[in-house]
């Protein structure tokens, strides 16, 4: 009884991570929408600086970085997931926790899913993007058009 209570904490767990997720995914899409970044960014770093938070210095190499368009990104640094105990990945880009946003299975990242159109439906917009390696592999069943 108890291994079957804990595997239902699991599952709900599971869940609760997964409708975090969507809500991420969903909140940075509307800003990239919105092109929140490039409106915001440089009043924050120009006009109004958190001085209080940060040095002169640490101010003047963000608004380098900022005005660089070739600037290098932050490297990634993987630590063992606490989850399958892998080294390869951390425990967020798990592929055993995450719920892939187009086919809503768990098993594998949205970057390699295999049947990428399985969650697009009629009348609604698809939400594969079109730089995806299976895009044109599948049939999409979304017949709203996005400019």
């Amino acid at each position: 009884m108890r291994i079957h209570s804990s595997a239902l904490c699991i599952t709900e767990m599971r869940q609760d991570l997964f409708d975090l997720q969507r809500q991420c995914r969903d909140s940075a899409v509307t800003l990239s929408e919105a092109n929140a970044y490039n409106r915001l960014a440089p009043r924050v770093i120009f006009e109004d600086p958190p001085i209080d938070a940060m040095t002169t210095g640490e101010v003047r190499k963000g608004r380098n970085v900022f005005n660089n368009p070739w600037a290098d990104c932050p490297c990634i640094q993987y630590h063992a997931c606490s989850w399958c105990g892998q080294g390869s990945h951390d425990t967020k880009s798990c592929r055993a926790l995450n719920l892939c946003q187009f086919c809503n299975q768990f098993g594998h990242l949205n970057e390699d899913c295999r049947s990428c159109h399985k969650g697009c439906h009629v009348d609604k917009a698809c939400r594969v993007p079109k730089d995806h390696v299976r895009y044109h592999l599948n049939t999409c069943r979304s017949d709203v058009c996005m400019a």
